[in-house]
């Protein structure tokens, strides 16, 4: 796949919110997308260092929700997608993840617990904390994006009935085909859904 000619994206919206979707979405768009990207993340930890292989990815999915400001100084004229959902569903959503992963003992590598720490400041799933979480990430990326900056911030919900138009408006880019249909992955349905 060839190098993607625009800048950088980066989607940095929470956990179960439409990452893995996403990813399958910019990469259907001729984007070299990357999901959850661990190696990159422990660079930041260990050496706050955030240049990272730019030669070999034009987009990170599930990525950089606490270093979006530096990773925009990093990698000017970037573009940022914060990919969300309404909040009770994303609540619901995480909570039956959290739980499931519980049940199947995923939750105690330490890969699984960096990201939940540093994201939550939990490895188990708590409604109030993770539902302060997500108003504080919202607020916080719409005030960073505000004013000359809101040009580089699109906010895409799982909601929106035509994800691939704006999507795609938002990268300068053609849908794949006429018929193209913005992918669901990784969902997380209640039971008997």
């Amino acid at each position: 796949m060839s190098t993607f000619p625009g800048p950088k994206v980066f989607a940095i919206g929470l956990p179960k919110a439409g990452t893995v979707s996403l990813a399958r979405a910019l990469s259907d768009l001729g984007l070299r997308a990357i999901h959850n990207p661990w190696a990159f993340y422990k660079q930041i930890l260990e050496e706050a260092d955030f240049l990272w292989c730019p030669n070999q990815w034009d987009a990170l999915v599930h990525f950089g929700t606490r270093y979006y400001a530096q990773l925009d100084l990093h990698y000017p004229n970037s573009l940022f997608i914060l990919n969300t959902r309404s909040k009770d569903a994303w609540l619901d959503s995480c909570d039956r993840w959290w739980q499931k992963r519980a049940d199947a003992g995923l939750n105690q590598d330490p890969d699984t617990f960096l990201s939940n720490m540093s994201t939550f400041g939990t490895r188990r799933f708590h409604r109030g904390q993770f539902g302060d979480v997500f108003d504080q990430h919202h607020q916080a990326v719409l005030s960073y994006f505000n004013g000359s900056k809101s040009s580089r911030l699109l906010v895409l919900s799982l909601g929106d009935t035509k994800k691939e138009q704006t999507l795609c408006h938002f990268l300068g880019r053609d849908l794949p085909s006429p018929d193209y249909v913005y992918p669901l992955k990784n969902a997380n349905p209640k039971e008997g859904q």
